[in-house]
């Protein structure tokens, strides 16, 4: 991941300078298809570094903003985890930057049965420095919203980009919630209400969450008994602290997954781990 943030961050230095070929090159990296970089072979690592270096060149240079969520959303839909989980971090860098236009394009990312598509704009909101602005915050739930309406409606539960899409709700939300807290709440409560078991699967991932028991204990706990209440079992670590996570969420917290990452990355030639950084996980290339 470090080496990918290198690269980004050179990469958008010699755009500044004038050097036009290196946005030509991260574009051609990051196009790299899965049949010559596949799923944990060493050259994968090359469309993680284009993504993230087309984030970095466009949040410095609005001209390219449309071009570079273009790319992005094509690639959101990549069957390679590692390509989908450079689509987040590239639309974060845009997010900070500009944060206006990039937040007008993903709403347009948000159609019916698009589920990569929607789980790139569900991890790109999920990140804190994205969300220092109330405004964006406040478009990030509105995102969430429309997401989760689509979820509700949703007619094939079985497809693989659904269930990808809905174990990235099962964190991305309580970032929000997080940004958001009155707000956030409110709209998990108007989601339990629902009575949807795959929306109580979610919102019970997020309540299991660490800045949401710590940060506000009374209102997990009322919500997490409100599940309880729906559902007949324990709805969150709330209610029984010895209750393991891996029963509440299929993979680690968003920052705690360096370590499963480290176990699930591919290995270059010299037996040396590639870098990258896992929002989504190996998991979901079922």
């Amino acid at each position: 991941m470090e080496l990918a943030q290198l690269f980004a961050k050179a990469a958008a230095a010699h755009h500044r300078k004038g050097s036009c070929p290196v946005w030509t090159l991260c574009k051609s990296l990051a196009r790299i298809p899965a049949s010559e970089a596949p799923t944990n072979d060493p050259r994968e690592f090359l469309p993680f570094c284009g993504a993230c270096a087309i984030g970095a060149i466009a949040s410095t240079h609005p001209s390219l903003l449309s071009e570079a969520l273009l790319t992005l959303r094509a690639l959101s839909r990549d069957p390679r985890w590692r390509t989908r989980e450079s689509v987040a971090i590239a639309l974060q860098a845009l997010l900070q930057a500009q944060p206006t236009r990039t937040l007008e394009a993903l709403r347009i990312w948000i159609v019916a049965d698009d589920w990569l598509a929607m789980r790139a704009v569900a991890a790109a909101i999920a990140e804190p420095a994205v969300l220092t602005n109330r405004s964006t915050a406040e478009a990030g739930l509105k995102l969430h919203r429309v997401i989760f309406a689509h979820l509700i409606s949703a007619k094939d539960r079985s497809s693989p980009g659904y269930k990808v899409l809905r174990q990235g709700v099962g964190y991305s939300l309580s970032v929000v919630v997080q940004a958001l807290p009155e707000e956030g709440f409110a709209f998990m409560r108007e989601l339990a209400d629902v009575g949807n078991q795959d929306v109580r699967r979610i919102l019970n991932e997020n309540l299991s969450k660490a800045r949401l028991r710590k940060n506000h204990p009374d209102k997990v706990e009322k919500l997490a008994r409100l599940l309880e209440g729906q559902s007949g079992t324990c709805a969150s670590v709330a209610l029984d602290r010895a209750l393991p996570l891996s029963r509440l969420r299929p993979g680690p917290e968003p920052a705690g997954r360096r370590k499963a990452l480290a176990r699930a990355q591919p290995r270059c030639p010299n037996g040396a781990v590639q870098p990258t950084l896992d929002h989504e996980g190996p998991q979901d290339e079922a």
